[in-house]
């Protein structure tokens, strides 16, 4: 058997169709490693897809709906997608309920950190500004270090304590909430990557691994997820 690996998709609309989506990059490294991709739509009976999971993967996109989590919205907050808002939050309760691994990318580590009541940063400023970027290129090609704490998920892919890392966001995490440990920053002090203390695996970082390359420590993140969800067949 191969492990079962959930993605919540995206909602956009083009020429009047509304399209539901996930990155095949994401598809694509899963089935290397091993796994299958399966890919969680917005329907009523999502407990039908949740059921065969063993792990969950929150993917990057569009900002996070902050009164999902009683915060007022920024005015440069968005845009949003609420529907997806709606199954990450639905199938994130279903992963910890259940306690199967989480990896949570960029918009995907906001929603795990803010559900856990961690503070989010609705539009990055100074000193935070650097980490903004609106074009695709720009998004995957600006390049940053972040120190890795040891004894760390993160770590354990690597043993080294500093990464390069992409960087792609306007909205980022100040502080963390119950239960989560942070494990990696940036330079000028912003919040990286972080993991659940006492969760089976939960790991989010804010950088987009799954356009690093696939022989490096920022694949061996997957690899490690991977690993984590084929425990759950035994």
């Amino acid at each position: 058997m191969k492990p079962i690996i959930g993605i919540p998709v995206c909602h956009y609309d083009r020429e009047c169709i509304n399209i539901k989506a996930v990155w095949s990059n994401f598809v694509e490294i899963i089935e290397d490693l091993g796994g299958i991709a399966l890919i969680i739509p917005s329907v009523r009976n999502i407990d039908y897809y949740l059921n065969q999971i063993h792990g969950l993967l929150l993917a990057g996109g569009r900002d996070i709906y902050p009164p999902n989590f009683s915060i007022k919205s920024h005015e440069k907050s968005g845009p949003f997608d609420l529907v997806r808002d709606e199954i990450e939050l639905k199938s994130l309760e279903y992963a910890i309920k259940t306690n199967k691994p989480v990896l949570g990318i960029c918009r995907g580590a906001q929603l795990i950190a803010a559900y856990h009541g961690s503070e989010i940063i609705q539009d990055l400023q100074e000193p935070y500004a650097k980490h903004t970027h609106w074009t695709v290129p720009e998004k995957f090609e600006y390049m940053h270090t972040v120190d890795v704490e040891k004894d760390t998920f993160l770590y354990e892919c690597s043993k080294k304590v500093k990464w390069p890392v992409n960087s792609g966001h306007h909205q980022g995490i100040k502080s963390l909430g119950h239960g989560l440990r942070m494990v990696a920053k940036s330079p000028d002090g912003l919040i990286e990557a972080f993991q659940h203390e006492k969760h089976n695996y939960m790991l989010g970082v804010q950088w987009h691994p799954e356009v690093l390359g696939r022989k490096d420590h920022h694949y061996k993140i997957f690899e490690q997820f991977i690993s984590k969800c084929r425990k759950e067949l035994i």
